[in-house]
Protein backbone atom coordinates (compact mmCIF):
# COMPACT_ATOMS: atom_id res chain seq x y z
CA UNK A 1 0.00 0.00 0.00
CA UNK A 2 1.32 3.18 -1.28
CA UNK A 3 1.22 5.80 1.77
CA UNK A 4 0.80 9.53 0.50
CA UNK A 5 1.28 12.64 2.20
CA UNK A 6 -0.30 16.12 0.78
CA UNK A 7 0.19 19.48 2.70
CA UNK A 8 2.06 19.80 5.07
CA UNK A 9 1.13 21.79 8.20
CA UNK A 10 1.63 22.55 12.39
CA UNK A 11 0.12 22.95 15.24
CA UNK A 12 -0.52 26.35 17.31
CA UNK A 13 1.88 25.18 20.54
CA UNK A 14 -0.25 27.00 22.68
CA UNK A 15 -3.45 25.66 22.04
CA UNK A 16 -6.43 23.01 22.51
CA UNK A 17 -5.47 21.15 19.65
CA UNK A 18 -1.88 21.03 20.86
CA UNK A 19 -2.87 19.42 23.98
CA UNK A 20 -5.18 17.38 22.31
CA UNK A 21 -2.66 15.59 20.44
CA UNK A 22 -0.70 15.31 22.89
CA UNK A 23 -3.27 13.64 25.49
CA UNK A 24 -4.39 11.34 22.33
CA UNK A 25 -0.42 10.25 22.23
CA UNK A 26 -0.43 9.66 25.44
CA UNK A 27 -3.76 7.49 25.74
CA UNK A 28 -2.37 4.94 22.67
CA UNK A 29 -1.76 1.47 23.67
CA UNK A 30 1.91 1.36 23.39
CA UNK A 31 2.55 4.10 25.61
CA UNK A 32 -0.04 2.39 28.64
CA UNK A 33 1.59 2.11 31.84
CA UNK A 34 4.83 3.97 30.89
CA UNK A 35 6.14 6.36 33.83
CA UNK A 36 5.73 9.63 31.86
CA UNK A 37 3.29 8.16 28.71
CA UNK A 38 3.70 11.65 27.11
CA UNK A 39 7.53 11.41 26.80
CA UNK A 40 8.44 7.61 27.22
CA UNK A 41 11.98 8.17 28.03
CA UNK A 42 14.41 5.72 26.60
CA UNK A 43 18.28 6.46 26.69
CA UNK A 44 17.58 9.70 25.61
CA UNK A 45 14.69 9.67 22.89
CA UNK A 46 11.54 11.22 23.67
CA UNK A 47 8.20 11.18 21.75
CA UNK A 48 8.47 14.09 19.19
CA UNK A 49 6.06 15.74 17.13
CA UNK A 50 6.99 15.82 13.55
CA UNK A 51 4.08 17.53 11.96
CA UNK A 52 0.49 17.66 10.22
CA UNK A 53 -0.72 16.33 6.99
CA UNK A 54 -3.39 14.86 4.96
CA UNK A 55 -2.23 10.74 4.69
CA UNK A 56 -4.02 8.98 2.56
CA UNK A 57 -7.11 11.41 2.70
CA UNK A 58 -6.98 11.93 6.51
CA UNK A 59 -5.46 14.98 8.48
CA UNK A 60 -3.54 13.66 11.03
CA UNK A 61 -1.07 14.57 13.33
CA UNK A 62 2.08 12.52 12.81
CA UNK A 63 5.05 11.67 16.35
CA UNK A 64 7.94 9.77 16.33
CA UNK A 65 9.84 8.12 19.21
CA UNK A 66 13.16 7.36 17.39
CA UNK A 67 13.73 4.12 20.37
CA UNK A 68 10.71 3.42 22.14
CA UNK A 69 10.90 1.81 25.67
CA UNK A 70 8.24 -0.81 24.82
CA UNK A 71 9.47 -2.24 21.48
CA UNK A 72 12.90 -0.43 21.56
CA UNK A 73 12.58 0.96 17.75
CA UNK A 74 11.36 3.50 16.07
CA UNK A 75 7.84 4.08 16.28
CA UNK A 76 5.32 6.33 14.52
CA UNK A 77 1.95 7.06 15.40
CA UNK A 78 -1.10 9.20 13.62
CA UNK A 79 -3.44 11.69 15.66
CA UNK A 80 -6.34 12.66 13.30
CA UNK A 81 -6.79 16.18 13.56
CA UNK A 82 -9.71 17.29 16.05
CA UNK A 83 -9.99 21.32 14.96
CA UNK A 84 -8.37 22.02 11.14
CA UNK A 85 -8.68 26.08 12.90
CA UNK A 86 -5.52 25.09 14.99
CA UNK A 87 -3.14 24.04 11.81
CA UNK A 88 -0.91 26.80 10.33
Amino acid sequence: MKITKDGIYTIVTDGKEWEYAWGELSKQKINIGQEDPFECECEGEFWQYIDSGIVNGVLVHEFRHRHHPVTLQREYIRIPVKDRTALI
